[in-house]
C-alpha cells in the first residue's frame, strides 16, 4: 500500500509548537482510500414504504433482543436462587421475574422512537395533511 500522506510529529516546546527540522524525523501514516457509500434507489413513490419498512425491522430486532436478554436474565436469577435457598426458584420467582422484566423494558425502551422516526417523514406528514384535508372537505366547493 503506497502512503497516501506524510505527516511530521512536532516537538512541544515550552507554549509553542516547534517543527523539527528538515528529514529530522517524520512519521509516514498510511491513510486508507475510503470509498463512498452507494446511495439507496428507491422508485417513486415507495420510498416512504421502504424507511417505514426498514424502522420496523430494526424496532422489532431491538424488542426482540430485550425479550431475549429478559429470559435470560430471569434464568441466570432463578439458578442464583435455587442454589442459594431451598426452593428459591419458587420462593423469588416473582423478585426474579420483576428484574427481568426491568431489563427487557429498559433494553425495548428506544423501539418506539425508533418506529417514530421512520414514520415522520416530510413525505408522511404531506399525505397525513392530505388525507385530513380530503376527509373534511371531500367535495369541491
Amino acid at each position: 500500500m503506497e502512503p497516501i500522506e506524510t505527516v511530521s510529529v512536532q516537538e512541544p516546546v515550552g507554549e509553542h509548537m516547534i517543527p523539527p527540522p528538515p528529514g529530522a524525523f517524520g512519521v509516514t501514516v498510511l491513510v486508507p482510500e475510503r470509498k463512498k457509500k452507494k446511495k439507496k434507489k428507491y422508485s417513486r413513490g415507495l420510498k416512504g414504504v421502504q424507511k417505514f419498512d426498514q424502522g420496523l425491522a430494526k424496532a422489532s430486532r431491538r424488542v426482540t433482543r430485550a425479550v431475549a436478554a429478559g429470559f435470560s436474565t430471569y434464568e441466570k436469577e432463578s439458578e442464583k436462587s435455587a442454589k442459594k435457598h431451598r426452593d428459591g426458584r419458587i420462593r423469588y420467582a416473582f423478585d426474579n421475574w420483576a428484574k427481568a422484566m426491568s431489563k427487557t423494558l429498559r433494553r425495548a425502551s428506544s423501539a418506539p422512537s425508533i418506529l417514530a422516526e421512520a414514520i415522520n417523514t416530510k413525505d408522511s406528514r404531506r399525505q397525513f395533511r392530505n388525507f385530513v384535508r380530503f376527509s373534511i372537505f371531500p367535495f369541491p366547493r
